[in-house]
């Protein structure tokens, strides 16, 4: 039981240091009236002329998903403080559901930035400065956190859930950016007219990512619950070896 409650402190750690990064980085977009780009580099040496300014910094998914965990973070704080107490054995199914929708959805955006950002706008664009922290770094730390250290149980239906924010920027990205036209197409989705190909490829990686975040989640779980129930044996058999003597 110690070990489980070790894991929940370092959770507690990593969904604490999360949350104030993911803030702290954000907030970081309101400093300045004028950016050119999402990094300072990149305004520097002029590889991109995109205005972001204020609340234009959430027309990025990258934005958009990274708030969404902060928010997830927050809420496994005071469940990670349970397990550490004993008052509860494991993260809550619904806030342990939230933790994976949002490890999804910035799953979705790392893979999306290293598969396809990098070859078609570059490294600098893609890793450089606050992009590096929000395209890399709080990606992996959610995973570690959630793959790794949360025990719980998430049904099929959260991989369901996970699917509607990516569903819905997507809805709005390609309305704004297709239809009316409102959006630069800061992805590259709607190049040369090839929006139905970039939706068809999102949907299909957003749904496979999904699933094989659920089912590893699951399959370490499980691993969870078998040594829980091994331990429990041990304990009744020594119980009855007591008895005996």
């Amino acid at each position: 039981m110690f070990r489980y409650k070790f894991k929940n402190l370092l959770a507690l750690f990593f969904n604490i240091a999360i949350a104030f990064i993911i803030i702290v980085t954000v907030a970081s977009f309101f400093k300045k009236i004028n950016y050119f780009s999402e990094l300072d580099f990149c305004a520097k040496i002029g590889y991109n002329k995109l205005k972001v300014r204020g609340t234009n910094v959430l027309h990025y998914f990258t934005i958009d998903s990274n708030l969404f965990a902060a928010i997830a973070c927050i809420f496994m704080i005071p469940e990670n403080i349970k397990v550490i107490t004993g008052k509860q054995k494991v993260i809550s199914t619904p806030t342990l559901g939230l933790k994976y929708m949002a490890t999804v959805a910035l799953t979705v955006t790392m893979i999306t930035v290293t598969a396809y950002l990098v070859p078609t706008q570059g490294f600098a664009k893609a890793f450089a400065k606050r992009n590096l922290i929000l395209h890399l770094v709080t990606p992996i730390m959610m995973l570690i956190s959630f793959m790794l250290l949360e025990n719980g149980f998430i049904k099929f239906y959260h991989m369901l859930l996970s699917l509607i924010p990516i569903s819905l920027y997507g809805v709005m990205y390609y309305y704004k950016v297709v239809y009316t036209g409102n959006w630069d197409d800061i992805y590259g989705f709607n190049k040369d007219g090839r929006w139905l190909l970039s939706v068809i490829v999102m949907s299909t990686g957003s749904i496979l990512i999904a699933l094989l975040l659920l089912s590893i989640q699951k399959s370490l779980n499980l691993k969870f619950k078998l040594k829980k129930r091994n331990a429990f044996t041990s304990i009744n058999e020594e119980i009855k070896h007591d008895h005996l003597v």
